[in-house]
């Protein structure tokens, strides 16, 4: 049920493309324009300005859909992986060594990430992977990186739990970090009568079992918790339930036809009556797919947010902006996370004094502490990483922070 980037969530992006086409051509145009050198197989490698000849580069690559349904959000990560080397090959490199970078495009297509993932191993040779997003494309092509290939692989996406795969670091949210401090907030606000909504793959179930065990002990009113269709796009009878039932408030993991899901719910007078609609994965570069005016006072619930005011933070958007200024792909919470993925796979080159071997860095990941990254200062637990925690409210083009959690555990494969 959990297709690629549930093909029907796509709609709300730009179609994707198959073989040759106009968007492959205009990506393609895109890389070669940013200083990106075609590979004789079709991939892309990025080279710094300078070569440490005794010892060569630290070769990283990108496993990343920059054409397709999930383009908008591969781009976003790639430029900021873009960002993060410059900055480190500017400082003199790791160790002394130079970060080349190597990105496949997968088109947002599982069987060709499998493929993708293949050549930046054996044909690239990198000695890291990062990317992917969809949980269907991370479980379809883990055992090629981390287990044929035997190599570390970051993912940047927040996701369901539950990933304990030896060699698999992931970088972002994950059910245990966001139920707590979202519910809470809720409750604080005088929620009493919630709906749990998804749509209905592992993804949205998982967080509203966290939601529901939390409700449950503390005797609050679940009126009722539904799933829905990838393809839904029609939410009229389910719009009517939530404002005959009195729900005071919604949390949503709908996925599949959530610009009609959301409408729908401003257009019924929901809001105005005082309803509220908590969803945890909403920061500024969702406005893409929903609109602001959709979700007035929407609470969310992240490790970071693109407007977060810290210094880091600040540093890194700069440099995003300087890089790509008149990019579309905004720097939300994947490309945050895949910056603090590459902050790590740093930390633990340099702990083991250079020793590339993915064994040296396996081991040496847990227990390292990033002292700031974007969102503030993180460390690696086991194969997930510890974090702050900001509750938001979407108050038009941004989300204000109204809470923040410190260092909160992911609680995972414990």
């Amino acid at each position: 049920m959990e297709k690629e980037a549930k093909s029907k969530y796509a709609n709300s992006v730009k179609e994707g493309i198959k073989g040759i086409s106009r968007r492959r051509f205009l990506c393609n145009s895109v890389l070669a324009a940013a200083g990106w050198v075609a590979t004789t197989a079709g991939g892309w490698v990025l080279r710094p300005e300078w070569a440490n000849a005794a010892t060569g580069p630290i070769k990283i690559g990108a496993l990343l859909p920059i054409s397709g349904s999930s383009a908008s959000m591969g781009i976003g990560c790639w430029q900021m992986m873009q960002v993060w080397a410059k900055k480190v090959n500017d400082n003199g490199g790791v160790l002394g060594r130079p970060v080349e970078l190597y990105i496949e495009d997968y088109g947002s297509e599982i069987p060709k990430a499998v493929q993708a993932a293949r050549r930046l191993a054996q044909q690239r040779g990198v000695h890291m992977i990062t990317g992917t997003f969809w949980s269907s494309t991370r479980i379809a092509v883990k055992k090629q990186i981390t287990v044929r290939d035997k190599l570390p692989f970051f993912y940047p996406a927040e996701y369901e739990g539950g990933e304990c795969t030896r060699n698999l670091f992931c970088t972002s949210n994950v059910p245990n970090h966001v139920a707590n401090p979202l519910v809470s907030h809720l409750l604080k606000t005088g929620s009493k009568r919630f709906a749990l909504l998804g749509s209905d793959y592992t993804f949205p179930r998982n967080f509203n079992k966290a939601y529901r065990k939390i409700l449950e002990e503390k005797n609050i009113d679940i009126v009722f918790e539904e799933y829905y269709p990838m393809d839904q796009t029609s939410f009229a009878s389910l719009i009517a339930k939530i404002n005959n039932e009195k729900i005071d408030c919604v949390l949503s993991n709908v996925v599949g036809g959530w610009l009609s899901f959301y409408k729908s719910l401003f257009e019924s007078g929901y809001y105005e009556n005082g309803g509220r609609v908590g969803c945890h994965f909403m920061d500024e570069s969702m406005y893409t797919f929903v609109p602001s005016k959709y979700i007035p006072g929407l609470i969310s619930c992240m490790e970071s947010y693109l407007h977060l005011d810290r210094p880091y933070n600040k540093m890194v958007k700069k440099a995003y902006y300087d890089m790509f200024p008149d990019t579309k792909a905004e720097p939300g919470y994947a490309p945050g996370s895949t910056w603090r993925g590459l902050q790590f796979y740093e930390q633990a080159i340099i702990k083991t004094n250079g020793d590339l071997r993915t064994e040296a860095i396996t081991e040496a990941l847990p227990g390292i502490k990033l002292k700031d990254s974007i969102g503030g200062p993180a460390e690696m637990v086991g194969n997930h990483c510890k974090f702050n925690i900001y509750v938001a409210r979407n108050v038009g083009k941004t989300y204000e922070i109204l809470d923040q959690y410190d260092m909160v555990d992911p609680r995972e494969c414990v």
